[in-house]
């Protein structure tokens, strides 16, 4: 029998073959950049225009907090003054409601609906249960207001709808 002789089989590489070197760093090279001063000035400098934002964001937030909350619809009107005089001289407006003439058209179907208190709802579909519970509210009228998608022959008892004709036949013009 022959033998052979033959060459021992190559081992896998060893793990620290694997192993890429690293980038040798110059001797003033470092490896992280120098550290910054954490002094409190540097710090200011660093990031004034972000405080300044900051600062100018939190007072519009609470200008508008504070003209939301105000009860005087003049809020605006009353931070422009500047002397407690031209604040005393600003007056709101008045309305004397009684004063205001009563439309007499006796050939309306509505002449003899009076309330002072009125629910006012846009309607698209046919009368819903919770319409139907809102009129029975006593000292409420309820005034329905059709548009393009209402059935022509909505219709609820005790309630006002105003069709897209009768609304054109208002003389009221909100919008030409």
């Amino acid at each position: 029998m022959l033998v052979q002789d033959r060459a021992v089989p190559k081992s896998p590489k060893s793990p620290k073959s694997q192993i890429r070197a690293l980038p040798t760093l110059h001797r003033n090279h470092h490896r992280f950049s120098e550290a910054k001063s954490l002094d409190f000035s540097t710090w200011v400098a660093d990031n004034f225009y972000k405080i300044v934002t900051i600062c100018i964001l939190i007072f519009t937030v609470a200008a508008v907090f504070f003209l939301y909350n105000s009860t005087e619809t003049a809020s605006f009107l009353r931070l422009q003054s500047k002397t407690q005089q031209s604040l005393d001289s600003i007056s709101l407006p008045q309305m004397k409601w009684n004063s205001i003439a009563t439309i007499s058209d006796k050939s309306s179907p509505y002449a003899n609906f009076r309330s002072e208190q009125w629910i006012v709802v846009s309607v698209l579909d046919y009368p819903s249960d919770s319409l139907k519970k809102m009129l029975k509210i006593r000292g409420w009228q309820m005034l329905a207001i059709g548009n393009s998608r209402t059935p022509k022959d909505w219709s609820l008892k005790g309630a006002i709808f105003l069709s897209l004709d009768e609304q054109a036949n208002l003389w009221f013009r909100v919008v030409d």
